[in-house]
C-alpha cells in the first residue's frame, strides 16, 4: 500500500487495487468489487482526485467542475452516502468552492438522474413540466383503472372470448395480484417494462410446422426402439399395441390430429416397467409420451398468444392515457423516455454531448439492458468515460427486472487491462470469510453453488473486538425431519427460531452486545416464531425491514382512523375499531353508554348507533363517561370539526398525539420506540398521498386503503443508532434489506426454499425483445419428460416443440432462480463481522433437508458426510477454529 499524498488529495489510505481505479480516469473501468472491499471510499475518492491539481495533463485538474461527473446509485441512501462523503473529502482537501456544489451533482438513482433529464427537456418532448412520479401504490391503483377498462371491453368482445373460455377473466387479490386472463396480460405488461420498445418487443414463440405429427412420429420411433428390445412375453403384449396405435394416429393428416383426438388415443397407451434391461428404453417412450399429448394441448392454445398479446397492449396504450391525462410518470416511463430521448431526439442528444467526463454506476450488478443502454449514452463515444462497480454475487434483485448478465457482458467488452478486481474484505474475520468460501464454494467440490465464486482476502490489519471468546466464531444450527410437501412445517421452524435464539443469547450472555447484532431473514412468512422465540431469551427486537409494514396493528388503527374523518357514521370500518383500539381503548360498559339512551315516555334504556352517542354524549340516567371516553369524545369530536379546513395528515398527527397515544408508544421501550414510527410513518405516507392532490378525507381514506393493498414498504424504526448499537437491541430484517450493512454478530435464517415455477407464461430473452410460451390452462403433467429433450442446437431452436420449449424456458428460469437464492444467502453471510449463526431448517430427503442449496452447504460443511440424527459436533470449514454445529430432529407431527 503505498503511502504518498498525491495532490491536495490523499490517497495513502488505497491498496494498490483502489488506487488504481482512482487514478485511471480517461479510460472505461470495469470493477469487480467484492463484499466489504471498500468500493464506496474508493469511488468517492476517485471523484476528489478528478479535481485535484496534478489528475489532468499539464498539472491541471482532470476535471473542471463537479458537474461533469455523473454518479448513479441503488438507493437513495447510496446517494446521499456518497455525497457527504465526496463533501468531506473536497473539505479536506481545501476545495471548499466544489464541496458547495456538491448537493447539486449529478449524484442519484437511475430514476432520479432520468426524472432530472426529462425535467430540463420536457417541453422539448411534450411533457407536462409539472409532472410527477407516481408512488407504488398509486401506480398500482392507475393500472387497475387500465385494466378494468381494457377487459371490460374486450368481455364484449367475441374476438376475445376464446381466451376467456380457456382461461377465464381471473380474479385480483391484494396479496397475490391478478389470475386467470389478467394475470396473463399482467406479465406481459410487466415483461415489457425492461423494454425499450414496451409490448411491441415481444413475440409469442414460433409454431414448429406439424410439431404435433413429428412429435407423434417421434413417439413411433421410441416405441420401435423399445420393440426391438428383448422383451418378455408380458411387456411384448403392451409394447405391440401401443405401437400400432402411434402408427395409426401419425398416419393420419395433420388437420385430423385435433388435441382432443390425439389426447384420447394416447391417454389409453399402456407400457411396461422400467426396470431391468428396458429401463432405459421405457424411459425414453415415457418422455416422448409426455411431449407428444403436451405439444397438442400447447399447439391448441398457441393462437391465443397473439389475442393475450393485443390485451397486453391495449392494457399498456390505456395506462400510459391515464397518466398522460394525470400528467404522471412511473418509474419505468422514467427511464425509457429518457434513454428515446438522449438517442432519438436531437437537442436533448447534443446537450448531453460530452457533458460528462466522469461516469460511475455502482451496484452495477442490479442494472438491465435499457439501463445500461442510457449510460452508455452518457458516457461518452464508446462509452470511454464509464466505470462499472458491482459484484456478480450481489445480484439479488431479478424480481425488479435487474439482470446479472449485464454485469458479466460488460466484463468480457473492457480491455483486461481495465478490469480492476477488489478482492480484499475489510469487513469480516477470516474466520467468517473461510465459512462463506466453504459454502459457496462447496469445499471445492463439484456442487459448489458458486461456481464462479471470488474468493476474498482477509484484512491482514484486521482489529478484533470479539468478547465472546470461549465461543465459535461459527455457529450452525439444523433442523431436520419429515415433513408436509418437503418443505418444514411450523413446529420444525418453530424449533428452528428456538435455537437461532439460543445461539443470540449464548453470545450475549458471552459478552456480546445485543445492539450489535442481527436476524437475517430470506423470507418473513415466519418472522412472528423468531421475533416471539428472541424476546422469549429476554432481548428486545426491532423489525427494521420486510414487507410487513402494512399489516401492523399501529396502522390498522390509522386506517380506523381515516375511516371515521371520511365518515363520522362509519361505525364498521371506522368509529368501532378505532375506539376499541389501544389508542382510546374502551371496554365493555364504555360501549355499552355509547349504545343506549332512555327512552322518550319510559325510564327504560333503548339502542341507539355509538356515533350518535359519541356525538352528544348524553347517557341512560345520566351517567357519567369514564375518563377515557370523554378523552376520546374530545379528541375525535375536534378532528371531525378541523378535517373540513386542514390538511388530513395533520389531523391525524393531532389525534395521534392528544390521545395520548404516542406518548404511551415512547415510553415503551425499543418495541415501542419502533411501533411509534410505524405511526408516524404512517401519517407520512397519509400526507405524501394527499397534500399534492389536495384530497379530503373521503378520498383520503381510499387512496390509503389502495396504498395498504399494494405498498410494500418495510416497519419504520425510531431505534436508529441509539436503538441497534447502544440501544441493545436485536435488529431483524430481510437479506435484501440488509445490503451495504454490517453487524458484530449475524444470524441468517429462511434462505434455503426450493424454486417452483408453474407460471402462465415462460419467457426468454431474444434478439433484443422477448419471447414467451403460452401454457393451456390444463396442461398434460410432464414430470416424465426427459430434460435431455430440452437442448435443442442453435440452428433449430425455432422449431423446438412447443411444450419442450415451454420446458426449457421454465428450466432456465428456475436455474436464475436458484442462483439467485444463492447470491441471497452470499450477501447474508457477507453482512457478519465477528460471528455467524447459519440456520438450516429441512423437512425430506437426505439428512432430512428438503432444499438443494441447504444440502449442498451441508455437504460441503460436512466433507460430503450427511449429518445423521441430533446433537453437537465440530465442524472442520477451513478456518482457524472448529465451528459449531447443532443438529435437532422434529418430526411433523411435533415430536421431537
Amino acid at each position: 500500500m503505498s503511502e504518498k499524498t498525491v495532490g491536495s488529495v490523499d490517497l495513502s489510505g488505497l491498496n494498490d487495487a483502489q488506487r488504481t481505479i482512482a487514478e485511471t480516469l480517461d479510460a472505461p473501468l470495469f470493477v469487480e468489487a467484492g463484499a466489504g472491499s471498500g468500493k464506496t471510499f474508493t469511488l468517492t475518492r476517485r471523484i476528489a482526485w478528478a479535481l485535484s491539481p496534478g489528475s489532468g495533463e499539464g498539472g491541471k485538474p482532470y476535471l473542471d467542475s463537479l458537474d461533469q461527473v455523473l454518479v448513479i446509485t441503488f438507493t437513495e441512501a447510496a446517494a446521499r452516502e456518497i455525497k457527504e462523503r465526496v463533501r468531506g473529502a473536497l473539505r479536506r482537501a481545501q476545495m471548499s468552492e466544489a464541496a458547495l456544489a456538491v448537493d447539486d451533482a449529478w449524484i442519484s438513482t437511475i430514476h432520479g438522474m432520468c426524472r432530472r433529464i426529462l425535467s430540463r427537456h420536457a417541453l422539448d418532448l411534450g411533457l407536462d413540466p409539472s409532472f410527477e412520479v407516481v408512488a407504488d401504490s398509486r401506480q398500482a391503483a392507475l393500472f387497475d383503472r387500465a385494466m378494468d377498462d381494457v377487459m371490460r371491453a374486450a368481455r364484449r368482445d367475441e374476438a376475445f372470448a376464446p381466451v376467456f373460455a380457456e382461461f377465464d377473466l381471473g380474479t385480483y387479490a391484494p396479496q397475490s395480484g391478478y389470475t386467470g386472463a389478467m394475470g396473463i396480460v399482467e406479465r406481459l405488461v410487466g415483461e415489457a417494462r425492461s423494454l425499450s420498445g414496451g409490448v411491441d418487443a415481444l413475440s409469442p414463440a414460433c409454431v414448429p410446422r406439424d410439431s404435433v405429427a413429428s412429435a407423434l412420429r417421434d413417439l413411433e420411433m421410441r416405441l420401435e426402439e423399445l420393440g426391438a428390445q428383448r422383451l418378455t412375453a408380458s411387456a411384448a403384449e403392451k409394447v405391440a399395441p401401443a405401437l400400432e396405435t402411434v402408427r395409426a394416429l401419425a398416419a393420419r393428416p395433420a388437420r385430423e390430429l385435433t388435441p382432443e383426438v390425439v389426447d384420447v388415443a394416447l391417454a389409453g397407451l399402456s407400457l411396461p416397467q422400467a426396470r431391468g434391461a428396458i429401463k432405459e428404453a421405457v424411459l425414453a417412450v415415457r418422455s416422448a409420451l409426455a411431449l407428444a399429448r403436451a405439444e397438442a394441448s400447447f399447439a391448441r392454445v398457441a393462437p391465443l398468444s397473439g389475442s393475450l398479446l393485443e390485451l397486453a397492449r391495449r392494457v399498456s396504450a390505456r395506462y400510459d392515457e391515464i397518466k398522460r391525462a394525470e400528467s404522471c410518470l412511473d418509474n419505468d416511463d422514467l427511464v425509457r423516455l429518457a434513454l428515446l430521448a438522449v438517442r432519438d431526439n436531437d437537442e436533448v442528444r447534443r446537450d448531453y454531448a460530452g457533458r460528462f467526463r466522469l461516469v460511475m454506476v455502482d451496484e452495477f450488478q442490479d442494472t438491465d439492458e435499457m439501463q445500461l443502454e442510457l449510460i452508455g449514452l452518457l458516457a461518452g463515444e464508446g462509452a470511454r468515460h464509464l466505470c462499472t462497480v458491482g459484484d456478480a454475487q450481489q445480484s439479488i434483485y431479478r424480481f425488479r427486472g435487474a439482470d446479472v448478465s449485464v454485469f458479466r457482458g460488460r466484463g468480457t467488452q473492457v480491455a483486461r487491462e481495465n478490469v480492476v478486481r477488489l478482492d480484499t474484505n475489510y469487513r469480516s474475520h477470516p474466520d467468517v470469510l473461510a465459512l462463506v468460501e466453504r459454502v459457496c464454494t462447496g469445499g471445492g467440490a463439484s456442487g459448489a453453488v458458486m461456481p464462479d465464486f471470488m474468493h476474498l482476502e482477509p484484512n491482514p490489519d484486521y482489529e478484533d473486538d470479539y468478547q465472546a471468546r470461549e465461543l465459535p466464531r461459527i455457529d450452525i444450527e439444523v433442523c431436520a425431519g419429515k415433513g408436509r410437501a418437503g418443505r418444514p412445517s411450523r413446529h420444525q421452524t418453530a424449533t428452528m427460531a428456538a435455537q437461532i435464539a439460543d445461539a443470540l443469547a449464548a453470545y450475549r450472555d458471552a459478552g456480546e452486545r445485543p445492539g450489535d447484532m442481527a436476524l437475517l431473514l430470506g423470507v418473513t412468512t415466519h418472522a412472528d416464531l423468531y421475533i416471539d422465540a428472541i424476546r422469549a431469551r429476554g432481548m428486545e427486537c426491532v423489525v427494521t425491514g420486510g414487507s410487513t409494514f402494512t399489516s401492523t396493528d399501529e396502522v390498522k388503527v390509522m386506517r380506523a382512523l381515516l375511516h371515521v374523518l371520511a365518515n363520522p357514521a362509519d361505525t364498521q370500518s371506522g368509529l368501532f375499531p378505532l375506539l376499541a383500539s389501544e389508542m382510546f381503548g374502551l371496554d365493555a360498559n364504555d360501549f355499552c353508554d355509547l349504545g343506549t339512551r332512555t327512552q322518550e315516555k319510559l325510564d327504560a334504556p333503548t339502542k341507539r348507533s355509538i356515533d350518535r352517542g359519541l356525538a352528544d354524549m348524553e347517557f341512560y340516567r345520566n351517567r357519567t363517561p369514564s375518563a377515557r371516553l370523554a378523552r376520546a369524545h374530545e379528541v375525535i369530536s375536534r378532528a371531525i370539526d378541523e378535517v373540513g379546513w386542514r390538511p388530513v395528515a395533520d389531523v391525524c398527527a393531532d389525534v395521534v398525539r392528544d390521545s395520548g397515544w404516542l406518548a404511551r408508544l415512547e415510553r415503551g421501550g425499543a418495541e415501542g420506540l419502533a411501533r411509534a414510527a410505524n405511526v408516524l410513518a404512517a401519517v407520512r405516507y397519509v400526507r405524501d398521498l394527499t397534500s399534492d392532490l389536495g384530497l379530503g378525507p373521503a378520498r383520503a381514506a381510499t387512496e390509503f386503503d389502495l396504498w395498504l393493498a399494494a405498498a410494500k414498504v418495510p416497519p419504520a424504526s425510531l431505534a436508529g443508532a441509539e436503538g441497534g448499537s447502544g440501544g441493545g437491541t436485536v435488529r431483524v430484517m430481510t437479506v435484501h434489506a440488509s445490503k451495504g450493512l454490517e453487524f458484530g454478530v449475524c444470524a441468517v435464517a429462511e434462505c434455503w426454499g426450493n424454486p417452483r415455477s408453474e407460471a402462465q407464461l415462460a419467457v426468454g430473452a431474444e434478439s433484443g425483445g422477448k419471447r414467451f410460451v403460452l401454457r393451456p390452462k390444463e396442461a398434460p403433467k410432464l414430470d416424465d419428460v426427459d430434460p435431455e429433450e430440452l437442448v435443442p442446437s442453435a440452428d433449430k431452436s425455432a422449431q423446438m416443440p412447443l411444450a419442450a420449449r415451454y420446458l426449457a424456458l421454465r428450466a432456465a428460469n428456475d436455474e436464475a432462480e436458484a442462483h439467485e437464492k444463492a447470491r441471497l444467502l452470499y450477501v447474508a453471510l457477507t453482512r457478519a463481522c465477528r460471528a455467524l449463526i447459519v440456520g438450516v431448517a429441512g423437512a425430506s430427503g437426505k439428512a432430512g433437508v428438503s432444499s438443494a442449496l441447504a444440502a449442498s452447504a451441508l455437504d460441503a460443511l460436512s466433507d460430503g458426510a450427511w449429518v445423521e440424527g441430533a446433537g453437537v459436533r465440530s465442524v472442520d470449514y477451513g478456518g482457524s477454529g472448529p465451528a459449531r454445529l447443532r443438529c435437532v430432529i422434529v418430526e411433523d407431527q411435533g415430536r421431537g
